[in-house]
């Protein structure tokens, strides 16, 4: 097998890579909302209720959950390793990431043709800190980050009993203590705009704990449009479980789930537009011989909130086609599910 080596834009350092970890396939025209869903806007698709502008016409959206038992380099993202530690390893429901070291780096990104970077960019993970260990305030050994490819970026550290994003280079902005130990919890970045000075918005379950703003740096922002997650530090070394990692950047849709699973399963959305009357339509993959869905909406993007399309007595359907009967007069989040 020949041997693949690539910069990794956020440690600067060169990795080895499977050739099929570099290439990606571009699908136009499709996407799929966090869990299977798409948002809707009237008569304009959106994505994470921002209208999709230029910068991102075909932008669609990255799930990757490790119940699924794939790693996230099978969904477009890519591994960088710099360190001799095993890892990263999937048990128990979770991707540990462990570095033993301050030099030690260790997590995924995706950038390049596999990132499109939308006007509002915003992306989650669920990370469970074992330990954390760390030679400078600003830095932490698990976290999440992005950056444009105008060097323009921020990073949410996540380390024991803390969580903080920068201000500038190496520097330590807004930082709140909050519990990171004692359970998984579900850490949100809601980027508004791609220039210096744009708002970035940091929730741990639901609750706004940071505010901050993109920054330009040279060393920390470079080789974007980047979306990651993992120890991207040499300066700092522990131990962390991710559950899922998701955002709304991806050149392709993602969902590690095959949309085929068992009752009620989500599945995946594969096209989405509006027919001549001005109604949504929706179409997705089958989830096999005799297999019945339902098509649910929210207003809301939490799933709790999801419920199906009125009238409700048109569920369960057979075809994997459907055209809403009413007009959208707000915007609304569509997912599929298996009966």
């Amino acid at each position: 097998m020949n041997e693949f080596k690539f910069a990794c834009p956020h440690c600067n350092q060169h990795h080895e890579a499977l050739p099929e970890m570099l290439g990606t396939v571009r699908e136009t025209g499709t996407g799929d909302k966090f869990n299977f869903t798409v948002p809707v806007y009237k008569n304009i698709i959106i994505w994470l209720s921002v209208v999709a502008l230029s910068i991102s016409a075909h932008a669609a959206n990255f799930d990757w959950e490790a119940s699924s038992g794939v790693l996230p380099d099978q969904g477009g993202m890519i591994q960088f390793k710099n360190t001799t530690t095993n890892g990263p390893v999937l048990e128990n429901g979770a991707l540990n990431i462990t570095t033993q070291n301050d030099p030690d780096e260790m997590g995924y990104e995706a950038y390049g043709t596999n990132v499109l970077m939308p006007l509002n960019l915003v992306f989650e993970a669920e990370v469970l800190v074992l330990s954390d260990s760390t030679q400078n305030p600003d830095r932490r050994s698990a976290g999440m980050w992005c950056a444009f490819s105008n060097l323009v970026g921020n990073t949410l550290w996540i380390g024991a009993g803390a969580i903080c994003i920068d201000s500038a280079n190496e520097t330590i902005g807004a930082i709140a203590y909050v519990d990171t130990t004692s359970a998984f919890h579900t850490y949100r970045m809601e980027v508004e705009g791609v220039t210096s000075g744009s708002a970035v918005r940091v929730y741990q379950d639901g609750v706004l704990q940071l505010n901050g703003s993109l920054f330009v740096s040279a060393t920390e922002n470079s080789g974007g449009p980047l979306v990651g997650f993992g120890d991207g530090t040499t300066l700092a070394h522990g131990s962390a479980q991710y559950r899922a990692f998701r955002y709304n950047a991806a050149a392709t849709p993602y969902n590690s789930g095959n949309g085929s699973g068992g009752s009620n399963s989500l599945i995946r959305i594969t096209n989405t537009w509006f027919d001549a009357s001005a109604r949504v339509a929706l179409a997705w993959t089958s989830g096999g011989t005799g297999a019945q869905y339902s098509v649910e909406a929210t207003t809301s993007l939490t799933d709790a909130a999801f419920a199906p399309v009125t009238p409700t007595n048109q569920w369960p359907i057979l075809q994997t086609i459907w055209t809403n009967l009413n007009e959208q007069s707000e915007k609304a989040f569509f997912r599929v599910r298996k009966n």
